[in-house]
């Protein structure tokens, strides 16, 4: 899959599929000692709604 010791950029949106992909790496990282880093930008299409999910994401990767 991967290889041990890489570093991989997942891009998170704060839906569904972006955290259980996370969760997954994030999990997989620990046995084979990859880097994760979680990537988030807010565009400022969706309104107040973007804003919740920037602040899910900080909260989320704050953990």
């Amino acid at each position: 899959m991967l290889p041990d010791g890489c570093s991989v950029v997942v891009g998170l949106s704060g839906g569904a599929d972006s955290v259980a992909l996370t969760h997954f790496l994030l999990r997989y990282s620990r046995a084979h000692g990859i880097r994760v880093t979680a990537a988030h930008v807010n565009h400022g299409l969706r309104g107040a709604r973007a804003d919740a999910d920037e602040r899910f994401v900080r909260e989320f990767c704050a953990r």
